[in-house]
């Protein structure tokens, strides 16, 4: 062929290559759609890339951070000049799902945009390929036509889901497409991939999660394509072929690689070509190659290619693309070893099936492909018949050439077309050097022959690139190849054409981090990659040349006997430049001149030199000038080449051996039937016959001696050789294939040299070969000791022992070739190893034990891993960690291995142990301390030595079931389970004893500033008589005293439930039970967390709810439930609960018992159908339409019930009437006709507000009719009358029972009381009663009995009839309602009106001081000034020198107490929850002031004094009003109701106060009329000044008291109370205490608070161990996102009930503020995610957080790792 023939089909080839705007431009992976990378039209001039002035010109950081990892960059840059701009842009895409746009020239930053959060590798269970994100990692492409990139991300569903790890389940692809101009998004775009069906294969569907999108997208007119493998060949995935119409988005095509008949549990197929990309031949056919896979449709039977199985495994596929976009298979090839290589993971499709220039074309064969697998093997293909499956002979491939390299290959072919030659082909082989093949055409058949190799190695690791290479505008010889790697010189640039054996590198830059599979990506004159690090380069150099030269420079043919031919060459300067020199690449060509450098040439000036030609061959041949110059004008280069041309020819015959040296390598004895063939060519370069006189061997060197072969059936054999084909004569210009057979029957090396006599010359050409047995891998750990070796053996795991908590161990994994010494190497094929991955074992790095490490004979290599336990507490339970490495290898007897690793993570275990080391108290976790009261009560000393051992060995000794640490030194005790456990990061303080362990802390995040407690229980939980629930939460106490728990119940609409209420002083279940046995009573009931109520029946109303549903815990046991808002845990006597029937009802109760006509019960199956009411009459069940309403009008209503819906429609004059969704009331008078009658039992949701009846569902609804001919005067029916049960009195006459909707006047609120003047109707408190200081229950309740009761109080509020409670101020959330709403008599006086159900009626007894407490600026006594509201320290007491505990605590009191020490007398003090007093100088480090509203609880002693709050204090320093100004400047500033930014502070007092008189502080008893009570200089005498609280009194043996304590009398007093808030009873008691190892304990005064809490916003919460919150999600139109309606309440639910309810299932979700839903699947395919602030109705159970909205639901998924 001539070089213009050449030239001319190379360019025929090149018109898709710069389809973009610019000529210079790269819009797709690889330049064009054939993938083959050979590009001509971006200025790469071999002399100026390979001088100084090529070099890098920028380096850009991405800004992009996600979870402290920098930008990678898998996706190769695309290079564009948008329509109307001559500026060209290089577009970079990352795996954290951002694009920029940056200047090609100088690599700035124009643009960037985020297209959705990245999924985290953290879920993939330990494949890290890609590590830590996948967003987008497969190249992009852009369509010129609409100025459009598009990209596939990947990523989560929850956009709002936060930056952790979400699952699998939820991981999602989108397609994008951009504007180029400004990175916006296209209409209709992106697109969701999740949940699309398989159009070949319908029980396959696509999950985000488990698949990755790796291949290049390709596109075709106007579709574009993608394709889709998995994750380290994880999981059911399969491989995917999806087209989307570029304009609409449309799913044109999706083709599951595991096709019909495939089922849908069988994995394989994937399409992921190491990032190549899809390849079309833009005349509408498709070709790719897939992995492996398990469905084996083909063993031994031949299959012929036109007849393709369903399953593409280990294929190369070719398609048709139809008109539609979608595609249609055609032809397929396989491995005849296809099942071998599936057992291996050794996929064909590691690279991708590139299409070969028109070059490579021969006889019939014109188009050819290549592809290059995991085995090694390079197979050349024919496009138009591309084999099928062992249809060659002897049942192998048929294909065009197989070509074994020595090792796997993951890069796609280099393409070089020129050079006269045929052209060439490039493999690049992991750890071993560059393979150069060239093409030939010998007698109509082609052949690749190996001819050169590059002069150093690939990297030993993945990564090295797809081959790329350039020519400068298509000329021949200035080809370049271009290679990118991970180690060693990143960047290399070769000649394309080799010289003597090898690749010439004329230039190498390092690039720290290079991306594996990367491919070089060209703009004008300039080379880009990305890299793994966060940086983005590029390489370039002006490409402008200062010289206008003659070039080419074409000799024309000259024959090998004639002289040389010459040319003159003239060059022009365009600038002014210096000549420095002239030097020539090429053998064939010789230059002279006569000038003399260096030559300064001026603008327009010219030189001359001569140049020769006189060829050594025959073919096209060239050279190339360089000329260096030296300018100072930018953008022009400093070098010039010029390009020599000449063909040689030889009229006489002229022989040619190609390769010169032929290699057989690691061929393993036997394994290939017949042995290993290779191809020789011989040629005749010449015009004449060439004739073969002689061909002799020797296995000695080249020169000899010589023998003469064997002649066999099949050819010429010397030794382990045999020669087919060999000829006599060869044609002029012709050539011959000689076919090369190595059958090995022993090991070793074998060198064969050949030499071939001809008339046209002789030629010798070498033979290496070697062959072995296979190799045996040898897998070993080493033992936990590291002193021996444990050898692998199957499904048995390697071990690192016991590991204990904050130490690591590592351990070597070794792989060694225990072949025989002659065995063939080992090559690792597939190696993944646990780096990265989450868990406690983990390898050091990815480079030792590689995919890709060789192993000779006996040689061995080993990796690190390790076992690195996190800290934990002492006593923690022993764990398990896992990890996988997942490896195969070439030995012929594996397969792909999972070798599993364990450690066994222990802890340090202290005393009293059980007989299996364990210890006793085992770790339970973090708790919340002051929530509200101590929930451990018992202090049993505080020391600087304290350690976890110390505590509970102290526990141990005092029989106590939990035992905590806290506050670095302080060691607790008690009997019942503190109530919340919280975060483990919460507990962050060191024990002062030991520094390596936790001992409590003051939370972190949202929870800093609190108190929390390190927790250890007996056996992990309470074995005792208490029946303190596990650290999970407290549970339902069963029984006691002759009761059983007969479940929750709702209190009735009006009235109660039980009658009488008994006062106990300790709220919990058995004093309740207790009290109620001693009465006889047949019924008890828990309620409000403690209020106890009894009664011998269980009146009309009360219904019984989900036993979940009683979720508030007892005020004086938080391990047990007692009951709820307006619910009870209710207990029966030795029996069952028996509710009134339904047509009447009685309630009795000690003095009499009325009767009335009451609503019927829940039924024992379930809701019902409400008949109708008011005129109406059920109709059945109807389904909204598909679009609009039913009804088209909805009303408001108070109460979801059938009945209120109905009396509403009739008011308004509606025929018809339909209740949905558990009570959404809808109208009208006619129904839409599109609305569907359904089964009646479709209809299955209870009314809201009434449980015993049915009120519709989603899109369905309870349809009422009314009878027109019915008369309804007025909506004040029956049916809108409050019933009420009572039992209050018998003096209350039944027909008083009966209360209609409108309050007469004889049934009213008396304006006034004696002194207390009415203020009105209030709802209760949202967070608890609305006056919370005292309460009671009464019989004979009337105004001014409860005015009686409550006289020491600002104000008092009756309710339910018989109840009383009184405060000095009204709760947050009380506020007033509607008077009406206050409806119930009064039990001892039926004309008055006590309130209703949360409702009282509420007076303020006049000149009474009202309000809650506050500080005070200044007291009087003492000079101490009010500083503000400040935390406790960061480690330890903010104030630690002194401190007391007392139930009556006042500022005076603490102030006192602080001054009163004889030797030391303290100038700050800050008193603390309610009754805790503390001392000090200064504050110590991490105390902080705090806004004001923190400090939130009462003084003990003063309900109007501010005693900060858990872990906070209300802070005073001395300051003597002769000090300047400033103190009470500083006062003022820091007056009640201020508001400050918190701060640091070192509050110091400037000088020493006065010692005052020592008030006495007392308590009142609980539970006993005598109390032990001392005074503060008995407490805080010189010997014992230290303090611990206790749960209960506890008496002191005599020998441990202090000689400074005297005997105390027994008094009983009140907490101080006329106008106050007090605090709940208390006890003042002994205890025992030991302080810094000191001995003397001391008596001390303590007691347990409650406090208010201020009111907060509520919450979108995040979840707890079990599950993370994922987003808030819309309905859909029908259905429900979750399955199952577990639990629905109005009054307990909370986002933990419905957590601890879900616990088994994968998602939990609230919705609409009183629905708890769970399911195991999730689909809002047609609901996409709303903004959080939707899901906004507060949870009633707690108002501190959200539970959804209407309709909308707050998922829940489940995250934990079992």
């Amino acid at each position: 062929m001539t070089a213009v023939a050449i030239l001319a089909a190379t360019l025929s080839i090149l018109v898709p290559l710069t389809s973009g705007l610019g000529s210079t431009d790269t819009i797709t992976w690889g330049g064009d759609n054939s993938r083959t990378g050979y590009q001509t039209s971006h200025n790469m001039d071999p002399a100026i890339v390979g001088s100084n002035d090529f070099a890098q010109i920028f380096k850009t950081a991405l800004p992009g951070q996600y979870n402290g990892a920098s930008e990678q960059i898998f996706s190769q840059p695309l290079v564009y000049t948008p329509s109307g701009n001559n500026s060209q842009y290089v577009y970079f895409a990352t795996t954290q799902n951002n694009v920029y746009k940056l200047d090609a020239t100088t690599g700035k930053i124009l643009l960037s945009r985020n297209l959705a959060i990245p999924f985290l590798t953290a879920d993939l269970d330990g494949c890290v390929d890609i590590n830590p994100l996948i967003g987008i990692t497969s190249t992009g492409v852009i369509d010129p036509d609409t100025d459009t990139v598009y990209y596939m991300a990947k990523t989560y569903a929850d956009q709002n889901g936060g930056t952790g790890a979400q699952g699998k389940s939820n991981g999602r692809y989108y397609l994008h497409a951009l504007n180029v101009n400004d990175l916006t998004e296209r209409p209709n775009f992106p697109v969701d991939l999740e949940g699309i069906v398989a159009r070949n294969n319908p029980i396959r569907s696509f999950n985000g999660g488990i698949h990755h999108q790796r291949p290049a997208l390709l596109h075709s007119g106007q579709y574009i394509y993608t394709g889709f493998a998995s994750h380290c060949v994880q999981y059911n995935f399969t491989g995917w072929l999806m087209g989307f119409d570029k304009t609409t988005g449309t799913v044109v095509e999706r083709y599951a690689t595991e096709g019909d008949g495939v089922p849908n549990t069988t994995p394989g197929g994937g399409i992921w070509m190491s990032g190549g990309g899809l390849a079309s031949d833009d005349q509408g056919s498709l070709f790719f190659g897939t992995g492996n896979g398990f469905a084996s449709q083909l063993s031994t039977i031949p299959v012929a290619g036109r007849n393709p199985p369903t399953s593409l495994e280990e294929a190369a596929v070719h398609m048709t693309l139809n008109d539609d976009g979608s595609v249609t298979l055609v032809d397929f090839f396989m491995p005849q070893e296809k099942q071998a290589l599936d057992g291996a993971d050794k996929d064909l499709g590691t690279s991708p099936l590139e299409l070969l220039p028109s070059t490579f074309s021969c006889g019939a064969i014109t188009h050819i492909g290549v592809i290059t697998g995991k085995s090694g093997k390079t197979y050349f293909l024919n496009l138009d018949d591309l084999g099928g499956y062992r249809t060659g002979t002897n049942n192998g491939d048929r294909v065009i050439q197989v070509y074994q390299n020595e090792n796997s290959v993951y890069a796609g072919a280099g393409v070089y077309p020129l050079d006269g030659g045929g052209g060439y082909i490039y493999i690049n082989v992991i750890k071993y050097p560059t393979h150069v093949f060239q093409f030939s055409c010998v007698n109509g058949v082609p052949l690749f022959i190996k001819v050169a190799d590059s002069p150093e190695s690939n990297a030993y690791t993945l990564g090295v690139s797809h081959g790329t290479v350039t020519s400068l505008n298509g000329e021949e010889g200035t080809g370049l190849l271009w290679t990118t790697d991970v180690q060693g010189n990143n960047l290399r640039i070769y000649n394309a054409i080799p010289q003597n054996g090898y690749l010439t590198e004329i230039r190498n830059f390092s690039v720290p981090g290079t991306t594996k599979f990367t491919r070089a990506v060209f703009g004008d004159g300039r080379m880009y990659m990305g890299t793994t690090q966060g940086y983005v380069y590029g390489f370039g150099a002006p490409t402008t040349p200062p010289l206008n030269c003659t070039t080419p420079v074409n000799f024309g043919t000259l024959d090998l006997a004639h002289a040389a031919a010459t040319a003159q060459v003239t060059c022009t300067a365009v600038i002014a430049t210096t000549v420095k020199s002239l030097t020539l690449d090429g053998p064939d060509f010789t230059i002279t001149s006569t000038t003399t450098f260096p030559a300064t040439l001026a603008k327009g000036s010219t030189f001359t030199f001569t140049a020769s030609f006189k060829p050594t061959t025959v073919g096209l041949l060239t050279g190339t000038v360089s000329i260096a110059t030296k300018n100072g004008v930018t953008g022009y280069a400093s070098t010039a080449s010029i390009l020599l041309q000449g063909t040689g020819l030889s009229t006489g015959a002229l022989f040619s051996v190609s390769p010169p040296i032929l290699t057989f390598t690691n061929v393993v004895i036997g394994a290939t039937p017949g042995g290993v063939q290779e191809p020789v060519i011989f040629r005749n370069l010449g015009n004449s016959t060439l004739s073969i006189t002689d061909i002799l061997f020797s296995e000695t060197n080249a020169t000899g001696p010589w023998v003469t072969g064997s002649t066999t059936g099949n050819g010429t054999q010397i030794r382990d050789f045999t020669f087919s084909g060999l000829p006599s004569t060869i044609a002029a210009n012709g050539g011959q294939n000689i076919e090369v057979t190595f059958d090995p029957t022993a090991g070793g090396n074998f060198t064969l040299f050949v030499q071939v006599v001809t008339n046209g010359g002789n030629q010798t050409f070498e033979i290496d070969a070697n062959a072995g047995p296979g190799a045996t891998c040898l897998l070993e750990f080493q033992t936990a000791d590291g002193l021996g070796w444990v050898t692998y053996e199957k499904n048995v795991n390697f071990t690192f022992g016991n590991v204990t908590e904050n130490t690591s161990r590592s351990l070597l994994l070794r792989v060694t070739n225990n072949g025989t010494a002659d065995a063939v190497p080992l090559s690792l094929t597939v190696s993944k190893p646990p780096f990265g991955v989450a868990g406690i074992i983990g390898a050091a790095n990815q480079i030792d034990l590689a995919e890709g490490t060789i192993l000779k004979a006996g040689e061995s290599a080993t990796a690190s891993l390790y076992c690195a336990v996190p800290k934990e507490q002492w006593n923690t339970d022993t764990y398990y960690g896992t990890a996988n490495w997942t490896m195969n290898t070439n030995d012929p007897t594996w397969d792909k291995q999972y070798i599993q690793f364990a450690c066994e993570a222990v802890a340090e275990q202290a005393p009293p142990l059980q007989a299996d080391g364990q210890g006793v108290y085992r770790y339970v976790g973090c708790f919340k301390e002051n929530n509200p009261g101590r929930q451990l009560q018992k202090q049993l000393y505080s020391s600087s030595n304290n350690t976890a051992a110390m505590c509970i060995a102290a526990c141990a000794a005092g029989s106590y079931t939990y035992c905590g640490t806290q506050y670095n030194s302080e060691c607790w005790a008690g009997n019942t389970i503190p109530v919340l456990q919280v975060s483990e990061n919460d507990c962050n303080y060191p024990c002062s004893g030991g520094l390596d362990q936790i001992c409590g802390g003051n939370g972190v995040g949202t929870d800093a500033g609190g108190a929390y407690i390190s927790l250890y229980a007996v056996g992990g939980a309470s074995n005792s008589s208490d029946p303190t629930p596990p650290p999970g939460g407290p549970v339902v106490n069963l029984g006691d005293h002759g009761y059983v728990s007969v479940g929750c119940y709702h209190e009735p609409s009006a009235g109660r439930a039980l009658t009488n209420q008994l006062s106990i002083s300790n709220q919990t279940v058995d004093t309740c039970l207790a009290a109620a046995a001693v009465g006889g009573y047949t019924y008890a009931g828990l309620e409000y967390g403690g209020e106890c109520w009894v009664g011998n029946a269980l009146n009309t109303g009360a219904s019984e709810v989900d036993l979940t549903t009683c979720s508030m815990t007892c005020n004086n046991n938080g391990s047990e439930y007692c009951g709820g808002s307006l619910l009870l845990n209710v207990y029966t006597l030795n029996g069952t609960a028996v509710l009134p029937s339904s047509s009447s009802s009685s309630s009795t109760t000690g003095t009499g018992s009325t009767s009335s006509t009451m609503p019927s019960s829940t039924p024992t199956g379930g809701p019902v159908v409400n008949p109708g009411v008011d005129g109406y009459q059920y109709i059945g069940c109807w389904h909204e339409p598909s679009t609009g309403r039913a009804f088209g009008k909805q009303l408001t209503v108070a109460k979801e019930t059938v009945d209120t819906c109905l009396a509403l429609a009739v008011s308004g004059g509606y025929i018809f009437a339909g209740l949905e969704y558990g009570g959404e009331c809808w109208v009208g008078n006619a129904v839409n006709p599109a609305a569907l009658q359904v089964a009646g039992t479709a209809c299955t949701m209870a009314c809201n507000d009434n449980k015993t009846e049915l009120c519709g569902g989603s899109l369905l609804l309870n349809v009422y009719q009314r009878n027109t001919s019915t008369a309804v005067t007025s909506a004040t029916s029956a049916s809108l009358s409050a019933i009420i049960t009572s039992s209050l009195s018998a003096a209350v006459s039944s027909a008083s029972i009966l209360a209609s909707s409108t309050t007469t006047a004889s049934h009213a609120a008396k304006p006034t009381v004696g002194d207390w003047v009415y203020q009105g109707c209030y709802t209760e408190g949202s967070a608890g009663r609305a006056l919370a200081a005292l309460s009671q229950t009464n019989n004979d309740m009337s105004y001014e009995e409860c005015a009686s009761y409550c006289v020491d109080y600002a104000y008092f509020g009756v309710e339910y009839g018989d109840q009383c409670y009184c405060g000095n101020f009204l709760a947050p959330g009380s506020v007033p309602a509607a008077e009406t709403d206050c409806s119930t008599y009064c039990a001892g006086d039926a004309a008055e009106l006590c309130g209703a159900g949360n409702r009282l009626n509420v007076y303020l007894q006049s000149g009474a001081r009202t309000g809650p407490p506050a500080p005070k600026p200044r007291l009087a006594a003492t000079d101490f000034v009010y500083q503000g509201c400040y935390t406790e320290a960061t480690a330890g007491r903010a104030l630690g020198s002194a401190s007391i505990s007392a139930a009556n605590m006042t500022y005076e009191a603490c102030a006192a107490h602080c001054l009163s020490g004889t030797a030391t007398r303290y100038t700050v003090f800050g008193v603390e929850y309610g009754t805790q007093c503390y001392c000090g100088d200064t504050l110590a480090a991490g105390s902080v002031q705090t806004n004001e509203s923190a400090c939130t609880m009462a003084c003990g002693g003063d309900a109007f004094e501010l005693c900060g709050g858990p872990s906070l204090l209300n802070v005073y320093s001395y300051s003597p009003a002769a000090v300047s100004s400033s103190s009470s400047s500083s006062s003022s500033s820091s007056t009640p109701g201020s508001s400050s930014s918190p701060s640091s502070s070192s509050v110091v007092a400037p000088t020493a106060p006065p010692v005052p008189v020592s008030p006495t502080l007392t308590s009142s008893a609980a539970a006993s009329s005598t109390l032990a009570s001392t005074t503060l200089t008995s407490v805080l005498s010189p010997a014992s000044q230290f303090s611990s609280s206790s749960a209960g009194s506890q008496s002191v043996p005599s020998n441990t008291m202090p000689s400074s304590s005297s005997s105390s009398s027994v008094s009983t007093s009140s907490v101080a109370k006329p106008f106050a808030s007090p605090s709940s009873s208390v006890v003042v008691s002994t205890s025992s205490s030991l302080s810094d190892g000191a001995t003397p304990p001391s008596s001390t005064l303590s007691l347990s608070s409650s406090s208010s809490s201020a009111i907060s916003t509520p919450i979108i919460a995040t979840g707890n161990v079990n599950f993370t919150v994922l987003h808030c999600y819309p309905e859909p139109s029908s259905g429900h996102l979750l399955s199952d309606l577990v639990v629905q309440n109005r009054t307990t639910m909370s986002v933990e009930l419905c957590l601890a309810t879900c616990w088994d299932h994968q998602y939990a979700g609230l919705e609409n503020g009183d629905q708890c839903w769970c399911g195991d699947t999730f689909n809002p395919r047609n609901s996409s995610a709303v903004n959080e602030t939707l899901c906004n109705v507060a949870c009633p159970g707690n108002t501190t957080e959200y539970c959804g909205a209407k309709k909308t639901m707050l998922v829940y998924n489940l995250t934990r790792i079992d």
